[in-house]
């Protein structure tokens, strides 16, 4: 008797699902979706070879493509928040891998429609910010990049989603993490329309930054890292050193020039030199003018905390 072939769930000994199917003639055969490349430490995220878009027909099985959205995100702003001189750049990182979590609650007729989605399948489809955070916030090992994860699709003008956060709301991790993924997505094949290549995505990048969606320093090095090019890599935010950008959030948080030497284990002269060669790099010339600055350009981010307890500042920035 004749018919379609049957298909049935197998586990092979590795732990990896796979799909089968057998005829009538008693053949079966098994494959493993492809899996990305992995460059070496210290290669561009350019290196990722990238899959061809599609699924492997195993229901509940992560095709290459999925893998590979998260992977080129998470090297992309990991590196560039190392080039940024971020602290929280291991943060980034985790949550460059985590960040689309949340797709496992959205149906994959959604994903895999071959025409543009209408308003009401776009809607769907943002949700699964909303998801990603919700399912990061339950592990307490991850709920510390829940929110960070979770704001890859906010843009610097609140017109992006899912709480529609404002620059002065974003850190300078997200910007890089929205930076990233939205790179991903433009080089990335889609069910609907193939990816653009490189130079294309620079160039809606670039774009993005001039419509004030996007960061400017965030672009800068999400594209050093996907081109490996050191001569496109920021020497820090807003061209800051990673001591620089330490002593600018210490002095928006309101401390001293006395109080961050103390902070930091070196002499108050030092940190007056610090405080100025911020100023002029950054174009200010007050404490409130520097602390505005911090607001407006993400870089408010969590600073180290102090074992004295100086006039009662928090170390931690909301």
């Amino acid at each position: 008797m004749t018919g379609s072939p049957r298909r049935r769930w197998t586990w092979g000994a590795s732990r990896a699902g796979r799909c089968s199917s057998a005829g009538t003639s008693g053949r079966a055969w098994s494959r493993p979706p492809p899996r990305p490349t992995v460059p070496a430490d210290g290669a561009p995220a350019s290196a990722v070879r990238r899959p061809a878009a599609g699924r492997t027909g195993c229901p509940g099985a992560a095709s290459a493509a999925d893998v590979f959205r998260t992977f080129l995100p998470a090297v992309a702003s990991g590196t560039a928040a190392e080039a940024l001189g971020l602290a929280e750049a291991g943060e980034i990182r985790l949550a460059g891998h985590l960040h689309d979590v949340g797709r496992v609650g959205i149906s994959s007729r959604i994903w895999n429609l071959t025409r543009p989605w209408t308003a009401a399948e776009e809607d769907q489809a943002r949700l699964h910010a909303y998801h990603t955070e919700r399912v990061l916030a339950r592990t307490p090992e991850l709920a510390q990049v829940a929110e960070l994860a979770a704001a890859h699709h906010e843009r610097c003008d609140g017109s992006g989603y899912h709480r529609g956060l404002r620059g002065d709301r974003l850190t300078i991790g997200a910007r890089v993490l929205a930076a990233a993924d939205t790179y991903r997505t433009l080089v990335e094949d889609r069910p609907h329309r193939p990816g653009l290549p490189a130079a294309r995505a620079w160039q809606r990048l670039e774009a993005d930054v001039r419509a004030g969606l996007l960061d400017a320093d965030a672009v800068a090095a999400v594209l050093a890292a996907a081109d490996g090019s050191a001569r496109r890599r920021p020497s820090g935010a807003a061209g800051l050193t990673a001591r620089q950008l330490e002593v600018l959030r210490l002095v928006a948080h309101g401390l001293s020039n006395r109080e961050i030497a103390r902070r930091l284990g070196v002499s108050p002269r030092t940190v007056d030199r610090h405080v100025s060669d911020v100023y002029q790099r950054i174009g200010v010339s007050s404490r409130a003018a520097a602390a505005m600055f911090t607001i407006e350009h993400g870089l408010a981010g969590p600073v180290r905390a102090s074992g004295s307890s100086e006039s009662g500042q928090e170390a931690e920035s909301r």
